[in-house]
């Protein structure tokens, strides 16, 4: 079994980099975002970390990967609008360019870009 295994694709779909991010909702679900999570909370050592999101869809999966995270963990995760975040995460599927901030963290899957973490502040 992958991570992330939902968006893998067979050989018949390019493989070429960036192509799955551009022509498929890849991780839609928000698997990926637990591990950006993990990922802001063990490189940063503030109480507070300010994160923002753009997703489609109405539900807030990076919402409801907080509920996986240790107790002390979850305190110091705050989800907030973009101006006042330090951290943007996205798994590109309303937008499927890149954005013009330090790019952090991100995790490929088949030469594509699932999910990204920014460095906003």
């Amino acid at each position: 079994i992958n991570p992330f295994q939902q968006v893998y694709f067979n050989n018949l779909v390019s493989h070429k980099p960036e192509y799955l991010r551009k022509n498929y909702d890849m991780d839609y679900w928000g698997c990926s975002e637990k591990q950006a999570l993990e990922y802001l909370l063990a490189i940063t050592n503030s109480d507070t970390i300010k994160v923002s999101y753009l997703r489609g869809g109405l539900e807030p999966p990076l919402q409801y990967n907080t509920f996986m995270l240790k107790e002390n963990d979850k305190k110091r995760i705050a989800i907030v609008n973009q101006e006042n975040s330090d951290y943007f995460i996205t798994n590109f599927r309303s937008h499927n360019a890149d954005y013009n901030y330090p790019k952090i963290y991100e995790i490929k899957v088949l030469n594509s870009t699932i999910l990204c973490i920014y460095k906003i502040h």
